[in-house]
């Protein structure tokens, strides 16, 4: 038998490859035709959270070994394919499918708090607030101390705290907190017996407990069944003081700077100082928590930054769907329940909070309703990023929107903090999606009234597999050109959506990646005729492909990674030449015998065989007959 490598699977555990298992043969019976060699796996669709919810970028990869042609031959072998007169070519063809599977629901919790629960069967997010205190009753959403005063919060009236003549605009309250404000020991979180709390997520022995402060904002996280027995607890005055694991308490006890759980990862710190993410995978394996501790910032720039408001967001509670329908809490339930707060009070400060915040056509709220809720001010650029590749824009389109984002600027309001370029960008993708039937500037209209209602109607803009946009040039619904899937079109941080990576041997003799093929646009049934011309590195070295969950890119978020399905992948390499004749073949290093112990290497053409055996394709013994395909090309009988 003929070999032209071997396969490897798993060496990184995407959706629970086995790292393990023993290179096969490729080829292992006669063979067609020698002019015809054909390299192929099959991964199945899985579930990379179900597999694995802890872990970052796992891959799974396929080797395919051995080469087409010598490199380091004297006689310039694999140079000499081109222009040899001869035809020489590899067929690529990779298709991909899914099974339509969920694979885990997320929900979210920050600012006031607002919070988004579970998907429910058709799709839809429960969103709620629970906004003590708010006294924005004019129509400037400016506070006034005598509605604060007329307020109450658990059987206590609000207090108000702002000095005479202060400027209550939003600006004062994002970095001195809310001038009104609950009684001080229901929004103290050290004052266990009065703190107000409301659960996010409750599942057997796990479950994700919020502390209230001003506003309602979040000063605290209690936390049950990641670490040890009782309650898990973070501030985000700890948080902020200590980047390890002295940032916890436990019962109460401050934990040691030591070494962190191995369900806990090293914790995030954003340029600025302003921001620390830290992500925690519940000891049961089951839960992911995702939370933020943040700073409000007045500017970016060193010298006038200025940091206040300290506070914690719950970026992502991630479950699978069974957990998600056996737990209990806001993100199942969908409702937050306000003790001391009537329903009508509740709903009249969230009505506010919508118009006041919500409703604006502001950069924040664009990245907030088009890509993440939980989205930080001082995360609105890489937002932006996420959204230019994830859009529905045309080539220049998308490289006009990343160039943008990549010039941002929170002092100067430009790019991603520029309310202009969201209303911008969305507005095209709607467009070119058809959803939005208009013109750009009346569309750019309509979201004077904030995102909420346009998106609600119109869709994020977010691009579909009938909407692909790969580079310039590729159009269609699958590619024909292997230009089309140079790595050069797709930058680092555009690279988190699903499909394989083509790796070749590079200048330093390793594995480098060269092409990229996506999921959204796969190539063409017929595959890709590719010749040495095109690329040399497919005849001369061994190629891998790999599959990503690419889950820790900073521009990428969980949900639109380990909640999404794990395509599947069919992939090929199918090797062909115009060489008829199997002497020259093999001399010419186009072909080559499968080693077989005690023989020499050219044991297949000089017929040197053991006693009883025959020259066939393969080895068989003397009573059995040679294949029909087999003495034709061996020219034996």
């Amino acid at each position: 038998a003929y070999s032209y490598g071997q396969l490897t699977t798993g060496t990184m555990g995407l959706c629970g490859t086995d790292a393990n298992s023993a290179p096969q043969s490729i080829i292992d019976q006669c063979v067609n035709t020698f002019q015809e060699l054909t390299f192929s796996n099959d991964w199945e669709s899985c579930c990379a959270f179900q597999s694995h919810p802890g872990d970052n970028d796992l891959c799974r990869e396929q080797l395919f070994t051995d080469q087409y042609c010598t490199p380091s031959d004297e006689n310039n072998q694999c140079q000499n394919l081109i222009g040899s007169g001869e035809t020489h070519e590899v067929i690529l063809k990779a298709t991909f499918a899914k099974q339509g599977i969920e694979c885990c629901k997320t929900c979210t919790c920050y600012g006031d708090p607002e919070c988004v629960a579970f998907s429910n069967a058709t799709g839809y997010q429960a969103q709620d607030a629970w906004i003590p205190c708010d006294s924005r009753t004019d129509g400037k959403c400016h506070n006034r101390k005598q509605p604060c005063l007329e307020q109450q919060f658990k059987g206590q009236s609000c207090q108000w705290l702002a000095e005479p003549g202060t400027e209550l605009t939003g600006a004062y309250y994002k970095m001195n907190g809310s001038p009104c404000q609950p009684a001080p020991q229901f929004i103290d979180f050290e004052n266990e017996a009065a703190r107000t709390t409301m659960v996010m997520y409750e599942n057997g022995g796990t479950k994700v407990e919020l502390s209230l402060g001003e506003r309602g904002v979040l000063n605290g996280l209690i936390l049950n069944g990641f670490f040890g027995n009782g309650d898990l607890t973070i501030t985000p005055e700890n948080c902020f003081a200590n980047q390890d694991f002295s940032a916890f308490k436990l019962n109460g006890v401050q934990q040691s700077s030591g070494s962190l759980p191995s369900n806990f990862k090293e914790p995030l710190v954003s340029a600025s100082g302003g921001l620390v993410k830290w992500e925690l995978v519940s000891e049961d394996g089951n839960t992911m928590v995702i939370f933020n501790c943040i700073k409000a910032v007045e500017a970016l720039d060193e010298a006038d930054r200025e940091f206040a408001a300290e506070r914690l967001n719950v970026e992502e509670i991630l479950v699978s769907p069974t957990d998600a329908a056996a737990s209990t809490g806001f993100c199942q339930e969908g409702v937050i329940e306000t003790p001391g707060t009537s329903a009508e009070q509740k709903a009249l400060a969230y009505e506010t909070h919508r118009r006041c915040v919500q409703d604006k056509p502001t950069a924040l709220q664009a990245c907030k309703h088009l890509v993440n809720w939980a989205t930080e001010e001082e995360e609105l650029e890489a937002c932006a990023v996420a959204y230019c590749n994830t859009a529905n824009l045309d080539a220049n389109q998308k490289q006009n929107c990343l160039s943008r984002a990549a010039s941002s600027d929170l002092n100067a309001g430009t790019g991603a903090y520029e309310d202009a370029f969201w209303t911008n960008f969305y507005c095209r993708a709607i467009i070119n999606s058809n959803e939005f039937l208009g013109s750009q500037s009346e569309c750019e209209r309509r979201i004077d009234d904030g995102y909420n209602e346009m998106v609600e109607t119109y869709g994020t803009g977010k691009r579909t597999d009938d909407h692909p946009v790969v580079s310039s040039g590729c159009s269609g619904s699958c590619g024909t050109s292997l230009d089309c899937y140079k790595i050069e079109n797709f930058q680092d941080s555009e690279i988190c959506e699903n499909g394989v990576y083509i790796q070749l041997i590079g200048s330093e003799g390793t594995f480098v990646d060269k092409y990229f093929v996506p999921s959204r646009y796969p190539i063409c049934e017929e595959g890709i005729a590719i010749r040495p011309e095109d690329d040399l590195a497919f005849f001369s070295g061994p190629v891998q492909i790999t599959q990503c969950d690419h889950s820790g890119s900073k521009t990428c978020k969980r949900q639109q990674t380990l909640c999404e399905e794990t395509s599947g992948v069919n992939f090929s390499l199918t090797y062909t030449n115009s060489v008829r004749n199997l002497v020259q073949a093999v001399e010419k290093g186009y072909m080559m015998c499968k080693p077989v112990d005690g023989m020499p290497e050219d044991w297949c053409l000089t017929g040197s065989l053991p006693d009883g055996k025959k020259a066939c394709t393969t080895i068989v013994d003397e009573n059995e007959s040679c294949p029909n395909e087999s003495r034709r090309l061996l020219g034996k009988k």
